[in-house]
């Protein structure tokens, strides 16, 4: 069992950390923040080994073989730079980089030390999207020919400061959000996108977009529309649909629900799974790849990253 810590602990690494303590092949080892109060807090709660008040502190740790980064996109380059540098494998939380130079530069130097590297990215670890893309291979709604996923939410609401780091130039709805629609298609299409079309739409002196459109054609036929917004709050924040030749799936939202509903002329059916975390499979997935020795993973590999970016591009 590998030793994972956290570092940075804004709101997403509770619900990482809740997936580590669930996973069966991972375990919960420590956290790493400048807030020593908020770190033996999370000790406390997750039953963790350490603390770390320095990113240094936890590079001279040699029980620490995991790094999962949950901290601001304009640092990640750098920290995840470090973290190999130090011998550690890594996760870093969504999105990953800001350009395919540096997506591939992390790869190339992962591989030079002999660690693994992976984008985080829930969605593609889902146990219900699994479950529905085995239905798929069934035929249950015949040839997938359209995938359509959104998800939005009021950034105005969260009350930050305009120099928060998500207005800044890395930082945007596409960035931050659309990722999980783009993911969604891509994981239903399960190709190489040969085309995108993309639209970004600005709000008042701000310098980082709050809407993000895409159309993406694969190259097995499949096509797919994707939309992020900053600008609203829907009762569903995020919501999929895969449409084939004979029926389509439902499924509201899909980042993190367990429930989906398939359409067909055979009529309706409802597929409903059991999820304790959210985040559970990709650490398990992650834990898995370490210990078979691979740098990469086969599901979110290097291509994958790739492709992502390619969209939001």
């Amino acid at each position: 069992m590998k030793n994972m810590v956290i570092c940075g602990l804004g709101y997403i690494s509770a619900r990482v950390a809740q997936g580590c303590v669930l996973a069966n092949n991972m375990n919960m080892y420590g956290f790493v923040s400048s807030d020593e109060s908020k770190a033996l807090a999370y000790k406390e709660k997750y039953h963790a080994q350490k603390i770390f008040n320095t990113y240094e502190d936890m590079y001279q740790d040699d029980k620490v073989d995991v790094v999962y980064l949950a901290t601001p996109n304009h640092v990640h380059y750098e920290q995840v730079m470090e973290c190999l540098k130090h011998k550690k494998h890594v996760i870093c939380e969504k999105p990953f980089v800001a350009t395919e130079h540096e997506i591939i530069a992390l790869f190339a130097y992962a591989k030079q030390q002999n660690l693994f590297l992976m984008e985080a990215e829930k969605t593609f670890f889902s146990p219900l999207l699994l479950a529905i893309r085995d239905k798929i291979k069934t035929g249950v709604i015949g040839e997938v020919y359209h995938i359509q996923a959104d998800y939005n939410y009021d950034v105005r609401k969260l009350n930050y400061p305009d120099t928060h780091w998500v207005f800044k130039e890395n930082g945007g709805c596409a960035l931050d959000v659309g990722v999980y629609p783009i993911c969604f298609a891509h994981f239903f299409a399960n190709a190489n996108v040969i085309s995108s079309q993309g639209l970004k739409r600005m709000y008042e002196d701000y310098t980082c977009d709050f809407m993000y459109q895409a159309l993406i054609q694969y190259d097995n036929g499949i096509s797919a529309s994707v939309k992020s917004s900053w600008l609203q709050d829907l009762p569903l924040k995020g919501f999929g649909h895969i449409y084939g030749t004979e029926g389509y799936i439902e499924v509201p939202q899909y980042w993190k629900d367990n429930k989906a509903t398939i359409y067909s002329d055979k009529g309706k059916e409802s597929i409903e799974i059991e999820i304790l975390s959210d985040f559970c499979g990709e650490i398990e997935h992650v834990a898995t790849c370490i210990e078979q020795g691979l740098l990469q993973s086969p599901i979110l590999s290097e291509a994958m990253s790739l492709q992502i970016l390619k969209v939001i591009e």
